[in-house]
């Protein structure tokens, strides 16, 4: 069922040409980072250590 997921949020990224994220993967280079690094991200998934990066997020105060 992992994988399932994986490869439909996969398409769904790709159809939409979503920009690359903190990490700068390119939709163009996602769909091999994924195949390669499978094992190590479903087992994350799985397991529960995977983390998401921290996000900067700034934020715009009123009159600026």
């Amino acid at each position: 069922m992992v994988r399932q997921n994986m490869l439909a949020t996969l398409r769904r990224v790709e159809v939409n040409k979503g920009a690359p994220g903190i990490d700068q993967v390119t939709i163009k280079d996602l769909r091999d980072y994924v195949r390669e690094h499978w094992d190590r991200i479903r087992e994350e998934l799985l397991t529960g250590p995977y983390k998401p990066l921290q996000l900067r997020v700034q934020t715009r105060t009123q009159g600026t």
